[in-house]
This record gives C-alpha cells, sequence and structure tokens, in this order.
C-alpha cells in the first residue's frame, strides 16, 4: 500500500454486506507512528468511520485493525466463525 492511505472506493455491495476499508497513513511525532481506522459501509451505503487507532510501526498497526475488523464481523454473525475467502487493496 505504500505510505499514504488507501482511499474508500465505491462499491456496489449485495444485499446484508459489508465492506470495510482500512485507512493507514504515517503519524509525525517524537517517535515514527503510524494511526490508522476502519470505515465500513453497510448495503444501504451508510457509512461508520472507526476511532483513530495508532501504533509504533506499520505492521502491528494492521494487525490491530485486523483484529478489530474480525470482531466485528463475528459480532454481526452472532458470534459465528468468521473464515475471511477475499480481501481487495486498492493501491496508493
Amino acid at each position: 500500500m505504500g505510505d499514504s492511505a488507501a482511499i474508500p472506493v465505491p462499491v456496489d455491495p449485495a444485499p446484508g454486506v459489508f465492506t470495510y476499508q482500512v485507512y493507514l497513513s504515517p503519524y509525525p511525532g517524537w517517535w515514527r507512528r503510524w494511526r490508522g481506522r476502519v470505515i465500513t459501509r453497510d448495503e444501504d451505503g451508510v457509512h461508520d468511520i472507526w476511532a483513530w487507532q495508532s501504533a509504533r510501526g506499520r505492521e502491528h498497526l494492521v494487525e490491530q485493525l485486523w483484529a478489530d475488523v474480525h470482531r466485528d464481523i463475528a459480532w454481526r454473525r452472532g458470534g459465528a466463525a468468521v473464515q475471511l475467502l477475499e480481501v481487495q487493496f486498492k493501491p496508493g
């Protein structure tokens, strides 16, 4: 994805489908940090923008956000196991 953010891409989700988009960017400061957030969009096109998170490294931040996405999907499925079959990235 590079150093820039993944820009939300308009999609036409199927009924009952949520899209999850991860936004990452370097964050200035004394220590090189990364910040990121997740943006969801439901079948009606309603966006939900999650709170910013930060981490010392990009990989650690991706792991945090990935875990949050998994928990959210499991919650929406009533706690059922989650298996992601497809992940799409927009090059930055």
